[in-house]
C-alpha cells in the first residue's frame, strides 16, 4: 500500500511507480515549452506556441468566477467543441509569465479540463485552443481579483 503524505512523496512515488513500468519521465519533459512558459509577455508566449493567428469562436465554454476573491486559487473549467482539439493553453495577461497552464489531449479524448490557476491581479485570460490541422481558435473572459496571488489588495 503506498502512502501519500505530501505532494513531493506522492510525485516521487508515482516516478518510481511508472520507472517501474518502463515509462520514461524524460517523454513527458519533451514536450514541455520551456521558453514559453517563461516569456514575460503574452505576444512572447504565444509565438513561441506556434499561435500567431488566432481565430475568434464561440465553441469554447469557460467557466471562471467574475469576480475572485483569492487570486492564488482561481477554478476554471474549459470545453472545447472545436473539433479535433489538441491542446489547450491558458494565459493570464498580467502574470509575469502569462502561459499559466498547457494541457495535451490524445485522438478520441475529451477536451474538457477543471483546473486551478494563480492570479496576480484583475486581467484578462487567454484561452486558446491548438488543433491537429495546427490551427489556433481562442476566447478570452476578464477576470477581477480583489487578494492579488502574492496575497496584496488590488
Amino acid at each position: 500500500m503506498i502512502r501519500f503524505y505530501n505532494r513531493r512523496s506522492a510525485l516521487k512515488n508515482i516516478a518510481v511507480t511508472l520507472s517501474g513500468l518502463g515509462v520514461s519521465l524524460n517523454s513527458f519533459a519533451i514536450n514541455w515549452n520551456k521558453a514559453a512558459f517563461n516569456a514575460d509577455s503574452i505576444s512572447r508566449s504565444l509565438e513561441l506556441v506556434g499561435a500567431r493567428e488566432i481565430a475568434k469562436t464561440d465553441q469554447i465554454e469557460v467557466k471562471v468566477p467574475q469576480i475572485a476573491e483569492n487570486g492564488t486559487i482561481v477554478p476554471i473549467e474549459i470545453y472545447s467543441g472545436i473539433p479535433e482539439t489538441e491542446n489547450i493553453y491558458i494565459f493570464v495577461s498580467k502574470n509575469p509569465s502569462p502561459l499559466t497552464a498547457s494541457f495535451f489531449f490524445s485522438a478520441n479524448t475529451l477536451p474538457f479540463l477543471s483546473t486551478r490557476i494563480k492570479m496576480r491581479e484583475s486581467s484578462d485570460i487567454l484561452v486558446v485552443i491548438k488543433t491537429k490541422k495546427n490551427t489556433f481558435h481562442g476566447t478570452q473572459i476578464n477576470v477581477k481579483v480583489t487578494i492579488g496571488g502574492c496575497g496584496e489588495e488590488t
